[in-house]
């Protein structure tokens, strides 16, 4: 489950990277998945990138306090107000040989898997009515 979900962020980030034809190398992570080192590792192995994760695990609170934060005029920016109330907790550095295993499984077997499932997709959606 963990290296599925990594492999759906490389997907997602990779997408990112080409829209915006630059490499995204500042990767922040948050929520339940980041309290667990040995999920932060795969997730760093998987990208093939560092990873940091964020002193406040619940990006969802910390995006509320910042917006709050600006709105009565602690800081005079959003940019700001994250700068100032944002922290890395931990880094992860990806392991040569796992980002390895992981870049082959990914590219392929994981790349694949859409062209592969949708056929049998379909059926599930005809299956079920929807």
């Amino acid at each position: 489950i963990i290296e599925g979900i990594a492999y759906d962020i490389r997907l997602n980030l990779e997408g990112m990277e080409q829209v915006l034809q630059s490499s995204i190398d500042d990767i922040r992570i948050f929520g339940g998945g980041a309290k667990s080192q040995l999920s932060s590792q795969i997730i760093a192995d998987v990208l093939h990138k560092t990873v940091s994760t964020a002193s406040t695990p619940e990006a969802t609170a910390l995006g509320a306090a910042i917006l709050a934060a600006t709105s009565i005029r602690l800081y005079p920016s959003m940019e700001d107000a994250a700068k100032k109330m944002t922290r890395t907790a931990s880094t992860f550095n990806p392991i040569p040989a796992n980002s390895k295993t992981y870049d082959g499984l990914y590219r392929l077997v994981y790349r694949n898997y859409y062209d592969h499932l949708g056929p049998l997709l379909k059926n599930v959606s005809e299956i079920v009515g929807r």
